[in-house]
Order: structure tokens, then sequence, then C-alpha cells
């Protein structure tokens, strides 16, 4: 019996003894309670169960039972009690002493003289799927393997065993094989042919595998090429000397199921190395994409990234390892109150954006010179017909209100850079900078202390000088007080006196009466639009169905939703702007050459859109989705 006195051990041993993982507890604890007596003589420490046997066992086993070390089976007139890991114990002491049983095969069930049940058992090859098997990820508690190989020979092990004992039990058979009958000389005289001028390295390999193994075992599990081409060389060597010779002594087949073990391992492992190595690459080149323009990038766009050969980013890393790379670089860093190097922003009704923390502050920058013209050209609309109806609202004489009114315009055209501007995380960027470098570019100042600054100040907006613009190109009377004053007041007779406007508010509108200018106008851009689409769009097709086909020449993603969503993206912002663009247009009538600078404009505007690799198919196709546009009458001029 063991020295131990635990009950786990005890009952382990019983159950070798019995041979059967299952034990009756009536008899166990017999047994027990007689074998405590009889040598606690000699050995105090078996005393506690000489008395009170069954109910000292009996709490042990409960808690044995909640550790899965023991599945109590109460059948008819008796319990039974399963050692969970009998088969397992016996598997692992097999592997115990590596170098006493370097002399016979791996241990397989006739060797351990069990039969293990199917259910606590899986079957890996060695040459097929242990590779796949390396891949997995391992838990704490796995069933017993079987490899089988090529030779159809068999070998249990644990899994938590591979491979660090699987290389090291290995190794020790190659080991033993090299020491027989001078073997380590005929195998070095036979590889120097394979390492011509790496005959040094070729001896120092051989002493590895006999003095220094663990050596080896680094080595493999490195990915070294020079490893993975001596165990190729190595393997194909003995395994061919040894299939000459016909049956083959123990020590002989274990070396065969080492080799084969060996070759395979380090082929994964340098496999898995060149893996990460181009994986690795991969997301230098991912980082690199996130620095250039827009700076944002949703995740359709990130599928699109590219190295400097055209090839994807994707096919080098993979999407699981993309989402866990992205995943940790916007966790909370070591360093403590510093937000994370990669965030996410999410506008109004679209998807995240993801970007680098480093690029929040050059991308608002962007924003305001991109959002500016806007801003100021909406600003001068609106207050242009209030002050030729004489009229005023609050945002003209206060900067509060003014900012109201800019923020209502900035969240129109640029909602990204409205999410922005309300992002708490913002302001931490901007003072983290300013940690970091001591200064902050003034393109890039946005807060004074921890006060953003006013929205008229960031876009460099003056009311006063927009007003005195939109005056000096009126009537000379609009520009002099006293004749504006008159004229206002004259204006207003007979009138009922309007309420200031809001800065929420639009400007009032007149009620229309007949035909206006703007009216005539749009039906002349929409009937040299028909005339066009005549011109360019095929006989007896209608302009959906040929724009379905034009999206197809230069819309290459393989899924349907996304390809959906793509085009959906283009129309709205060929939308957007061709209504700011008929704006700014004085002409009455659309030509082809008109129609063509406007895509073209268009396209160019967008990072998005240049970077669409079929730029012919898709000016064509933005230049029939505008006039579809315009000859509907669905944009007014």
């Amino acid at each position: 019996m063991p020295q131990r006195t635990d009950l786990y051990t005890i009952l382990y041993s019983y159950a070798r003894k019995t041979r059967s993982p299952e034990v009756s507890m009536e008899t166990f604890i017999s047994f027990l309670e007689r074998y405590a007596k009889r040598v606690c003589g000699n050995k105090p420490e078996w005393i506690r169960w000489t008395e009170d046997t069954a109910a000292k066992v009996w709490a042990d086993v409960n808690q044995l039972a909640e550790e899965d070390k023991l599945e109590v089976r109460n059948g008819a007139g008796e319990s039974r009690v399963y050692v969970t890991r009998y088969y397992a114990e016996q598997v692992k002491e097999a592997y115990d002493n590596a170098e006493q049983r370097a002399d016979v095969p791996f241990p397989d069930e006739t060797y351990l003289k069990i039969t293990l049940p199917k259910d606590q058992l899986r079957t890996v090859s060695v040459t097929g799927g242990l590779p796949a098997f390396l891949d997995e990820p391992q838990e704490a508690v796995l069933p017993v393997i079987k490899l089988k190989f090529p030779n159809d020979a068999e070998a249990l092990i644990l899994a938590p065993m591979i491979p660090l004992t699987l290389l090291e039990f290995a190794l020790s058979k190659v080991k033993h094989y090299l020491l027989r009958q001078g073997n380590k000389d005929y195998v070095q005289h036979k590889m120097t042919q394979y390492f011509g001028g790496k005959e040094e390295y070729l001896r120092d390999m051989l002493e590895r595998i006999m003095n220094r193994p663990g050596d080896c075992v680094g080595d493999i599990k490195d990915g070294r090429e020079s490893s993975f081409y001596f165990w190729t060389y190595f393997g194909n060597l003995l395994k061919s000397d040894l299939n000459q010779k016909g049956e083959l002594l123990a020590d002989e087949t274990g070396a065969v199921q080492a080799v084969y073990v060996l070759g395979v391992c380090s082929s994964y492992y340098k496999t898995a190395v060149e893996r990460s190595r181009v994986r690795e690459t991969a997301f230098k080149n991912f980082e690199l994409e996130l620095e250039k323009l827009p700076y944002y990038f949703s995740r359709e766009a990130i599928a699109r990234f590219k190295d400097s050969k055209g090839i994807p980013l994707l096919d080098q890393y993979g999407e699981e390892a993309l989402d866990a790379y992205v995943k940790k670089r916007i966790a909370a860093p070591a360093v403590p109150n510093e937000l994370p190097e990669l965030l996410f922003i999410t506008p109004p009704n679209s998807s995240p954006l993801l970007m680098k923390k480093a690029k929040v502050l050059p991308l608002c920058a962007r924003l305001f010179t991109e959002t500016r013209p806007l801003v100021l050209e909406a600003l001068s609309r609106r207050w242009k017909k209030l002050v030729k109806d004489y009229l005023r609202e609050l945002a003209m004489e206060d900067d509060g209100e003014f900012d109201k009114l800019i923020a209502s315009y900035v969240a129109e055209f640029s909602p990204l850079l409205h999410t922005l501007l309300r992002d708490p995380r913002l302001c931490l960027i901007h003072e983290e900078v300013h940690a970091s470098r001591g200064t902050i570019p003034d393109a890039s100042r946005l807060f004074n202390k921890r006060d953003l600054l006013p929205l008229h100040s960031l876009l460099a907006l003056k009311r006063r000088e927009i007003i005195s613009d939109i005056r000096l190109l009126m009537p000379f009377w609009y520009s002099v007080p006293l004749f504006y004053g008159l004229a206002a007041f004259f204006s207003g007779l007979g009138k009922k006196k309007p309420q200031p406007a809001s800065a929420a508010e639009k400007p009032p509108e007149s009620p229309r009466q007949g035909k206006t200018p703007g009216e005539d106008r749009s039906k002349e851009l929409q009937e040299s639009a028909r005339k066009l689409q005549e011109k360019m769009i095929p006989k007896e097709r209608s302009p959906d169905s040929y724009l379905q086909e034009l999206s197809g020449r230069w819309n290459r993603l393989m899924n349907k939703r996304d390809r959906d969503n793509l085009v959906e993206d283009i129309n709205s912002l060929l939308r957007d702007r061709l209504r700011r663009l008929l704006r700014l247009q004085k002409k009455s009538s659309i030509s082809e050459d008109s129609l063509t600078e406007m895509a073209v404009s268009i396209i160019n505007s967008s990072d998005g859109l240049r970077k669409i690799q079929e730029q012919k198919a898709l000016t064509l196709y933005a230049k029939v989705y505008l006039l579809k546009l315009i000859a509907g009458g669905n944009v007014r001029a």
C-alpha cells in the first residue's frame, strides 16, 4: 500500500490492485479498516482510519466528488465510486523516467494492460491530425489522446503532455538509438552530404541530442529552420534504413515513432513561426494604413486594407486575429489615466469608425477646414435673405446664439466632427498631447484648459464680417445705416411686425406667386438632363437597369449586403454633393462636359471613392446617376 494516507491515493491504489476504476465502497471500507489496524503500530499516520472509518471515508468521498476526482454511483443494494482519473493516472505514470523506457515503443493499451472507454479517448493521427490539434485551445482537463502512426502503431498520452513531454520522450528514444552499435557515427557520415559546409552544425546537433536534449526541444518550439531541416533529413534516413530491415526490434520501433513526432512538430512550429512573422508584418501595415487619410475607417474599409504588393491584409492575419488585435489595442493601457491607442467613434446613423488616438486632433483640424466653407455658405445664404427682407435674428448679434446656429450646421454637414466635439475623450486626448509635447500646434488647439473653444473661433467665423460681406454685395443702401433704417421702416408699413428668428428656426420665406426664375431654371435643367439621358443610356434600357449594370463594373465586394450598402452610401453622397453644386451653378442647362466635371469633382472630394480601383466605371456610374436625379426633378437648382 502507498505511504500517503489521503483517501484519493488509497482509493486509486486499491483500484489498481483490483484492476478496475469502479470500487465497491462496502468492500473498500472493510479492507481499509483492517489494513489500518494492522499497520498503525509501525505507521501512526494510519490511525485515523482505525475508528469511525465509514463516516470519515464518506466525508472525504463527497469532497473528492466535488473536485471531479470521483463519481459516486449508487446501485441496487450497494454504493460504488468510479475513480475518474484511473486511466489518465496510468498513462501519466508511463511517461515518468523517460530514459528508463527509451528502449521500448511509446506506451499503448497493450503495454499498459488497460482498455480505455471510448468516451475517455480521442484519436489523433500523428501526420494528419497532430498539427491541427496543436492549433486548438487547450483546456485544463482533456481526455486521453491516442496517437496513430503511419505504420498502424498507436500510443497513449495525456493532452497536457503535448507537445513538451511528447518531444522529450521522443528525443530519449532517438538518443538511445544513436548510442547503439555506432549508429551516431553512421548517421553523421550519411547526413554529411545534406549538410555540405555545415558539418560543424551537424556534429553540434548530434551532440545536443546526446547531452542537451532540452536545447533540441527549444529549437523545435522556436521554429528554427536549421532544426526543421535536420529532423526532416534524419527522419527520412532512419525510416529508409529501418524499413529495409523488415521486422524491427522494440527500440527501433520506438525510434521510428520518435522521428515521426519530431518531424511533424518541427514542421508545425516552423510554419507557425512563419505565419506569426507574416501576421506581425501585416499588423504593422495595418497600423500604417490607420495613419493615412481619412484617419477614420469603417469595418468594410479595414477589410479592404492591402500591403504594398496589393495583397489584402485580412488574408494575412484573418478576421479572428484582427478582432483580437483591435480588442487588445482598444483596451485600457497599462499606463494609468491614459486612453488606449485605438478608439471607436460612432457618428449618428453610422457604423463605428476606428481611428488612432494620435490622429484625432489632426482629423478635427482637417474636418474644420472642410466644414468651414459649407457652414459659411449656409450662414451667408440664410442671413442674406434676412438682410434683404430687413429682418434680424439673435445669432446676428449674440456670440452664444451664433455658436448654437453654427453647431446645427456642423451636425448637418459633418456628423463626425459634431460627434468628436461632443465626445468627452477629446479633452483627455488634448491634455495627453499637451503633456507629452509641452505645447499644441495652433491648428490642433481646441480647448482652453478644459473648456472647448467657441465654435465660431474654431471655424474662424466672424458674424460681423459675414454680415458686412453680405451687405457689400447688395445695393448701397443696405450698407448705410440711415438708408437701411428708412427702407426697413417703409417696408414694414402695413405689415405685421415679424418676430425675431431664433437660431434654431429657419428664416421666414414669402409665399410663391406664379413662376419664379428659379423654377424656370430648374425646368430647363431637367429638360437638358433628359436629352442627355437619351444620348448616354442605351436604347431599350431604363436608367435603373443601366445603373445596376454599371455598379457591377466597379463594386467588387463579395457579400451582397456589403455591395448594396456601398452603392447606397455612394448614392447618398452623390445626392448630397449635387445639391450643393447646383446651388453654385448659374447655367440653366447641363452638357456632357459639365456633367463629367461634376462627377469627377464629387469623386475626388472623397478619399473613399478615390480608393476604388475602377475609376472610369465609377465615373460613368456617377454621371448616369446624377442625370437621373436632375431629370427626375429630385434635386432643385
